[in-house]
């Protein structure tokens, strides 16, 4: 499946989102650390990173407890983003997402551990002021 993103340059290619079903990394946020159910979080950046283990991925960057948090994107993530907001990937930062706890098999240790899963985008958030009347 292949999939056009235009990135934050406005610069359009294509980019396979099979290549974006791998990442995790000692310095991404886990499933395990969201506290219930589902998080609300804003999305701050989009970008590529090149992974040590698994190539290039998508991440997204956002706002946890006063710090920037990053979570790669699988391609079930990548597919449910695009659904919600669109596959211009220039366009997500500022959008609320909830960031839903799951229980997923690890394909290497084949233990259920807790994923993430990304649903209900919601809005751009205005970020500019109104002036008072």
């Amino acid at each position: 499946m292949r999939i056009e993103l235009s990135f934050l340059k406005s610069v359009k290619r294509m980019i396979d989102a099979n290549k974006y079903t791998k990442g995790k990394g000692p310095a991404f946020f886990k499933g395990k650390e969201i506290s219930g159910q589902r998080l609300k979080v804003l999305i701050k950046n989009v970008r590529e990173q090149n992974l040590q283990n698994t190539g290039e991925t998508l991440v997204i960057d956002f706002d946890f407890k006063k710090e920037i948090r990053s979570i790669p994107l699988n391609k079930t993530n990548v597919e449910a983003l695009i659904k919600e907001l669109g596959a211009d990937a220039s366009r997500w930062p500022g959008h609320e997402i909830w960031l839903v706890k799951v229980l997923v098999t690890n394909p290497k240790t084949k233990e259920e551990v807790d994923g993430i899963r990304m649903k209900g985008a919601e809005k751009k958030v205005k970020t500019e002021k109104v002036a008072a009347k």
